[in-house]
């Protein structure tokens, strides 16, 4: 995809959210072996809150 690099903060954020909702339901399927109905299952549950998770941070949201 085009466009700007993403800021080193995205990347953190997209990271925890990687290991925190998708791999905890996908595993360590590699994504050729994933079927639409996978994905799609994995998205319900996680907007279901199933692998949401409490993480105390050092830092207070939007402190750098």
């Amino acid at each position: 995809m085009g466009g700007r690099p993403k800021k080193p903060g995205t990347i953190v954020s997209d990271l925890g959210r990687i290991h925190r909702h998708i791999v905890p339901l996908l595993g360590s399927r590699r994504v050729r072996e994933l079927t639409k109905a996978d994905v799609t299952k994995a998205m319900k549950d996680i907007m279901a809150g199933k692998t949401r998770i409490t993480v105390k941070t050092k830092k207070l949201r939007g402190e750098r």
